[in-house]
This record gives C-alpha cells, sequence and structure tokens, in this order.
C-alpha cells in the first residue's frame, strides 16, 4: 500500500488557477477615463470606479457590523488583525449591532470608520440576484452594501484585495489603500473548487489555507472528495466502520 503527499503542489497549482483568473481582466476605468490596474481583484467586478485620495487603515478605527452579519464581520476583523500593530479590536455588542473598535489614541480627535450595511445595492441589474454587493470608499469611512450574509462575505473580500500584498506577511500601524467605488454580483451560481484528500494528504493547517484562499477569491463552493477507492480519510465518531475498514485497501 502506498500513498502520496502532495498538499504544496495543490496549492501551488491553486495559486496558478487564481492568477489566470487575474490575467482574465485587469485594466479597468477610472472616474477621470484613465486606466487603472487592479490585478487584485479576481475575479474582476462589473464597475470600479476609482477617485483622487486613499483610505487609511490606522490605529483609531471603529467596524460597525449588524447581528445579521455578525459571523461575516468577525471573519473580517480577524483578516484585518494579521497585518495592524495595534490590538485590534474590542467589542461592545447589543441585539442589533455590533461595534469592533481598535485601541484608539489619546490625542484622536477622529477615526476611520467601516460599515456593514444590510441594504439593496444600487445595482440595476441584479433584479433576483442575492449576491450582489457595492463597496463605497471615501477617505474618512467605507460603506459595504449586500443583502445577505454571502454577499457581504464577498464585499469584504474585494476590500481585503484592495491591500498592499505585504498586508499578509508584515505588520504595521497604517496601511492605505485608494479610493474605488465597486459594484458588483457573480455571472455564474456555482463557483466551486476541488479538494481531494483521498488520494493526497492534506494536513488540518492546508485545509484551512485552502478555505481561506477561496474565501479571499468569492469561490462559494468546495466540492470536498472524502472517499475512494483508496480510502475514507476523515474520522467521524458516529460512524467508526468508515474508518476501521473504508480507511484502509490491501493490495492484492
Amino acid at each position: 500500500m502506498r500513498f502520496s503527499y502532495r498538499g504544496p503542489y495543490v496549492l501551488l497549482l491553486l495559486a496558478v488557477v487564481f492568477y489566470v483568473f487575474a490575467i482574465a481582466g485587469c485594466v479597468e476605468t477610472s472616474s477621470d477615463g484613465d486606466p487603472q490596474t487592479f490585478s487584485q481583484l479576481i475575479p474582476k467586478p462589473k464597475m470600479v470606479m476609482v477617485s483622487e485620495g486613499e483610505f487609511v487603515i490606522e490605529e483609531s478605527m471603529i467596524i460597525s457590523i449588524p447581528s445579521v452579519f455578525e459571523e461575516q464581520g468577525k471573519v473580517f476583523c480577524d483578516l484585518l488583525k494579521r497585518g495592524c500593530e495595534s490590538d485590534f479590536f474590542d467589542e461592545f455588542s447589543d441585539e442589533a449591532v455590533t461595534i469592533y473598535v481598535s485601541r484608539l489614541s489619546s490625542d484622536s480627535v477622529t477615526c476611520k470608520e467601516i460599515f456593514l450595511r444590510q441594504d439593496k445595492p444600487d445595482i440595476d441589474e441584479v433584479e433576483g440576484t442575492m449576491d450582489a454587493y457595492e463597496i463605497r470608499m471615501y477617505e474618512d469611512s467605507v460603506i459595504m452594501l449586500a443583502e445577505t450574509p454571502e454577499a457581504i462575505a464577498k464585499a469584504t473580500a474585494t476590500f481585503l484585495q484592495m491591500l498592499p500584498n505585504e498586508f499578509y506577511s508584515e505588520k504595521r500601524k497604517y496601511w492605505s489603500m485608494p479610493l474605488i467605488q465597486v459594484k458588483d454580483y457573480a455571472d455564474f451560481q456555482h463557483r466551486g473548487m476541488l479538494l481531494d484528500v483521498c488520494r493526497h494528504f492534506f494536513t488540518v493547517k492546508e485545509v484551512k489555507a485552502y478555505l481561506e484562499y477561496m474565501h479571499r477569491y468569492k469561490f462559494n463552493v468546495l466540492h470536498w472528495h472524502l472517499t475512494e477507492d483508496q480510502g475514507w480519510r476523515m474520522e467521524i465518531d458516529e460512524y467508526p466502520k468508515l474508518t476501521e475498514h473504508g480507511a484502509w485497501r490491501i493490495d492484492p
């Protein structure tokens, strides 16, 4: 019986797939007609407009999340923590909204605000589509509009894509990003990736990384291939025979 371990190679192939998405269309039009390169926005949004100025993620920030988006908001804040030196975020909650506040400096008069808002995006073409979202960025605030948790997750993913690549490998007090207005929705309801753990072993860390990459690039269906004649790989306490018998194959 022989098994192969190819986790890193599959993740490399996944990165190549994401790169293909990027080069499919990386030129947008700004508000003044000049071409702008946004190859990091994957997949390409339906509309991107650029304004002068920048939004700065800094030590003094407030993030407002309605209860309907609580799970997606926590994921968003956890991802923001990775590149920030300050201790994001203290949490204040009631039944309607959760507020995350970064550690405010004593000389702060105002602070930046990010709003996740349950509201209909201003997009006429998406009647009947539940994953449409809109992002409105200003120098002092960001508003993300969506009607469903799935859609707001896509909005936060697009926002994070606008941060520099160094955000996931460095910690800084300040991160700047261009002011953009985004309107987007998916052309295809099923946007999936396959993870085959039957023939190739993956660690828990690699599976979590795979899921995070899916979130970053707005895939919405995971086809997790759990069983094959090579074996059943995931232990389930309620069904012990799956691994007692199904995890093994004796070659003749």
